[in-house]
């Protein structure tokens, strides 16, 4: 009696040690599918909403000089099943490719899952740099004065309220502002997320 007694724990054993590998070897399967399909990272989108042109103050008797403010609205569509958490960062304004003219101070903030974030901005251009370039008189008689902004955040996206991974947002957007009109239009936005 005792061999049979042996023989159905020694099965029993065997039994359970299957069905839990099954178990573990479909589990890793589910995770991996889940986190190559719905869970992997999807690109933000980053969209700069000009409001106005503010103070724009210019000197033509002692040097030419210009400045101006252009207020901003910017929108960050998350697409991820996690929120993203970022810090205080600062966008370069570029005017022709390689001088900077501005900057856009975006604040810390937090994007919600499947969300957006609207957030108040200002881009201050210093007109110093503008003017001195080749292309100002140009632009100016053309009526729009092109620019690319510059966009790096950092931040953490949190995944199903227990993962938290690092992650970094780069973006650029072409910003054209209408000079006769005082208008400031976007052309497009384009984001990348690195992990």
């Amino acid at each position: 009696m005792e061999g049979a007694g042996h023989k159905n724990s020694r099965r029993n054993f065997k039994i359970c040690c299957g069905v839990t590998l099954l178990l573990s070897i479909v589990l890793i399967i589910v995770s991996i599918t889940l986190f190559h399909t719905i869970l992997k990272p999807k690109k933000p989108q980053i969209i700069l909403h000009p409001i106005s042109l503010d103070e724009i103050e210019s000197q033509i008797l002692s040097r030419l000089s210009l400045n101006v403010t252009l207020r901003l609205i910017i929108t960050i569509k998350n697409q991820n099943y996690g929120s993203f958490k970022f810090e205080d960062s600062i966008a370069s304004l570029i005017y022709h490719g390689n001088n900077s003219v501005g900057e856009i101070v975006i604040e810390h903030g937090t994007v919600p899952s499947k969300g957006k974030l609207n957030t108040r901005s200002y881009a201050n251009i210093t007109g110093d740099k503008l003017v001195k370039s080749p292309y100002f008189i140009k632009d100016i008689e053309a009526g729009s004065l092109n620019f690319t902004s510059y966009l790096t955040l950092h931040g953490k996206v949190k995944m199903l309220k227990i993962f938290k991974i690092h992650a970094i947002v780069n973006s650029y957007c072409d910003i054209s502002i209408l000079v006769h009109s005082h208008l400031a239009i976007q052309l497009s936005c384009h984001s990348k997320v690195r992990l």
